[in-house]
């Protein structure tokens, strides 16, 4: 979403437009396919954590390489 906002260019808004139809379309069939959504049983909190630090470093580290990538600093 980021580089769309930053490009703004036609072929990437069709681009992220087909990609949010069949995001859609894909959750339409496998609400069909596999019936009602049913809650799951609640989980602890430090399996919450995991995740999101996981994706904090990950972002870090995307962040410190991208300039080496794309020859443009995100931060």
């Amino acid at each position: 979403m980021g580089h769309l906002l930053a490009n703004g260019d036609s072929l990437s808004v069709i681009l992220f437009a087909v990609m949010a139809v069949w995001a859609i379309l894909s959750m339409v069939t496998i609400y069909r396919r596999d019936g009602a959504w049913v809650k799951p049983d609640p989980v602890p909190v430090a399996r919450d954590l995991v995740p999101v630090i996981i994706g904090v470093v990950l972002y870090a580290i995307l962040g410190w390489v991208h300039p080496y990538i794309a020859g443009i600093s995100i931060y």
